[in-house]
């Protein structure tokens, strides 16, 4: 068991190895500052499409609030008018974004709940 949980500080802050690795892996990084500039949420595979985020957590946007990706689109807004009976088709007209996108942003907030 050594050998999977090393100490990190002088405080005895204690790293699991592959629990460090998957939430750094979230964190997305300004290719000049190396500053993080977004987070990509937990979830089923970072709520992502072929790849690609779809649900991000931006600090310049909707003061940290989980949005759509590319867009300053609250998930949660989207999330919201699906529970009041808006359809899937609606909301992605309404918004300008793929059907994907809307079911993401909704499975998100179930996933949270």
């Amino acid at each position: 068991m050594s050998s999977k949980i090393r100490g990190l500080n002088s405080y005895g802050q204690l790293e699991i190895p592959v629990v460090v690795r998957k939430h750094m892996s979230r964190l997305v990084r300004d290719k000049h500052t190396g500053e993080v500039v977004k987070v990509l949420p937990l979830g089923p595979e970072g709520f992502s499409e072929r790849g690609k985020p779809v649900i991000v957590i931006d600090p310049a946007l909707a003061c940290g609030e989980p949005v759509i990706a590319n867009t300053a689109i609250p998930a949660a807004v989207i999330a919201q008018r699906s529970r009041s009976g808006e359809s899937v088709e609606l909301l992605a007209r309404d918004y300008g974004i793929t059907r994907r996108a809307v079911e993401k942003a909704i499975d998100y907030f179930s996933a949270a709940a």
